[in-house]
């Protein structure tokens, strides 16, 4: 396994990975400890750490439970 599995294969597994999130375009609400704000999906690092920017420009880190998809009301 070790031999097949290259780094170009782990790029490909990542970049499909990414091309299949939730949310993965556009700006939406969410929520953390703070309350609730609008951010796009900038990426998510191999440790799994989510980052989002929000709409005044801050990027936002988070681990796995520390923010909340909203629902969109229109």
């Amino acid at each position: 396994f070790q031999q097949i599995y290259t780094a170009d294969c782990r790029e490909d597994v990542a970049a499909k990975y990414k091309s299949l999130l939730y949310r993965r375009t556009g700006s939406w609400p969410y929520a953390d400890k703070n309350g609730s704000f609008l951010a796009e999906l900038v990426d998510v690092t191999d440790e799994g750490t989510l980052i989002l920017c929000d709409k005044v420009g801050q990027e936002r880190h988070y681990a796995f439970k520390e923010v909340a998809f909203m629902l969109a009301t229109e």
